[in-house]
């Protein structure tokens, strides 16, 4: 473009073709998703900020202030060569990815509503949704996706949380053993990995699916626990002593039926960010045992006959 505006000399014609490289830019669709994607970062740094400010514990305002820079470098770098992207040219990668921020967006806006006067416990909540994010960026990147099935652990992902909150909003036992989620990421990730081993012949791939899929599994059975207890008060398990007054019953119910969910949700980052670091490896790996391309060999001409 610099050579070709170095020929045009009259000012006009110089205005109307930057105007027409401008158009080109931002009108085309990378430029457009950049924006986009620039855009929502930017407005969830801005309400997460304004949101924090008005909290009462002075160490939580701090830590959520990290916590919004710590995301806003991590996207920025998500679109930059390196170990973070650029985000890998399929629609199983980039799907993820765009779910994967919408979810670490959510899981923010529920952290604030809970815990928001323990510092001590808030920035390990801060920790972990970081965790989430570095995995995220780093399993979607190029060439990483190749160390496992996004599209198998995606779909099971979903499959495992349509079934356990059916069954949750359902029957009330359920509800009343949390644990049930941690052993359904177990049975989901010990199937994933027996059934990409069985068609692929690799065990790795299969185990590393497995585990992505459970460790979503975990982050989102966390967020529908807080969505449904913050929507429907009544479906809390009721656990506390019966001494207590009505209105601290019901905190305290609603307290103590998350807290086992949230070790589900920190048990879930030490998984992400165990595959992510896995997988990154294992691509490594093969990027650098994998043979060099043969040289093309030239044709040779046909002999004259004599």
């Amino acid at each position: 473009m610099r050579s070709e505006l170095a020929v045009v000399t009259e000012r006009r014609a110089r205005l109307r073709f930057v105007g027409g490289c401008a158009r080109a830019v931002f009108v085309s669709w990378p430029a457009a998703r950049a924006a986009m994607a620039y855009a929502c970062v930017l407005a969830f740094a801005v309400v997460t900020l304004r949101q924090a400010a008005g909290l009462s514990s002075v160490g939580v305002r701090v830590e959520a202030s990290l916590l919004v820079g710590a995301v806003v470098v991590l996207a920025w770098l998500g679109r930059r060569q390196g170990a973070f992207g650029p985000v890998d040219n399929t629609w199983s990668a980039r799907g993820v990815r765009l779910a994967g921020y919408l979810v670490v967006m959510a899981t923010v806006a529920a952290l604030f509503t809970m815990g928001t006067n323990d510092p001590e416990g808030w920035w390990l909540a801060a920790v972990a949704v970081g965790l989430y994010l570095v995995s995220l960026l780093r399993l979607t990147a190029h060439p990483t996706t190749g160390a496992l099935s996004l599209p198998t652990a995606a779909m099971l992902t979903l499959a495992g949380l349509a079934v356990w909150w059916s069954l949750a909003l359902l029957f009330p036992a359920v509800r009343a053993v949390p644990a049930i989620t941690f052993l359904a990421a177990l049975v989901v990730a010990a199937a994933v990995g027996v059934k990409l081993e069985a068609r692929t012949g690799s065990a790795s791939r299969g185990v590393l699916t497995g585990l992505a899929a459970a460790a979503a599994l975990l982050l989102l059975t966390f967020l529908a626990a807080v969505l449904t207890y913050r929507v429907a008060p009544g479906l809390v398990p009721d656990i506390a002593p019966a001494t207590l007054d009505a209105a601290t019953r019901a905190l305290t119910n609603q307290i103590e039926s998350i807290d086992p969910y949230v070790a589900d949700f920190l048990i879930g980052a030490i998984l992400a960010i165990v595959v992510a670091t896995v997988g990154a490896h294992q691509a490594r790996s093969a990027s650098i045992t994998k043979p060099p391309a043969e040289p093309a060999t030239p044709p040779t001409a046909p002999r004259a006959r004599p």
